[in-house]
């Protein structure tokens, strides 16, 4: 083979690689808007394949499956929530991490994806690292705001993550995903306020 033959070979691949790219960028950013406006079954190969110009037998070629066509999508749309520069008032700072994460529970179908999620991961090892990760992912942000007074001092040195969450999150995701409520301002708040009274030193 010539120089000249490795050069074309060379551009041959790098324009196919580039195609391979935009068609998977397009079809996992069609899936995630199908996901996060009309929810978990919404993903469908002929839906994708509508939604981002492709065609049928190329999403069959590269997700033989919904399920691997699903996993995918959640790991590409799990980009890190990062919490907002904090105030230093605790209270302030995690009211607005719950309002942020309110956000995306009521404005979404994240609520569905949650439980979708939590249905089919015990059967689903991909799944199960979905859920995993959108679970480390959601609690990321108010930990972060808890780190700093913890180390200071100004809440309980024994709280963890999980704990942080579970006191946090875990009231407004009962609220929202099993009483089918919505969560007001005055629910954050309440929420916020609990979690100070019950660990504040």
């Amino acid at each position: 083979m010539t120089q000249q033959d490795v050069q074309w070979s060379t551009e041959i691949n790098n324009r196919v690689d580039v195609r391979v790219a935009r068609t998977r960028a397009a079809v996992l950013d069609a899936g995630a808007r199908l996901l996060f406006t009309e929810g978990w079954h919404a993903v469908t190969h002929l839906r994708v394949a509508e939604e981002a110009g492709v065609g049928r037998a190329t999403m069959y070629r590269h997700w033989p499956t919904v399920e691997d066509l699903l996993a995918d999508v959640l790991v590409d749309c799990q980009e890190p929530w990062e919490a907002a520069e904090p105030t230093g008032d605790l209270r302030v700072d995690l009211i607005t991490e719950l309002d942020v994460f309110v956000g995306a529970l009521q404005l979404s179908k994240l609520p569905e994806i949650i439980v979708a999620a939590m249905e089919r991961a015990p059967t689903d090892p991909r799944i199960q690292a979905m859920h995993e990760s959108m679970t480390r992912i959601s609690r990321h942000p108010v930990w972060t705001v808890a780190q700093a007074p913890i180390e200071r001092g100004e809440l309980d040195p024994e709280l963890t993550e999980e704990i942080v969450a579970a006191h946090t999150l875990g009231p407004i995701l009962y609220q929202r995903l099993f009483d089918g409520q919505h969560v007001t301002r005055s629910d954050i708040e309440r929420t916020v306020d609990a979690f100070l009274t019950a660990f504040a030193t």
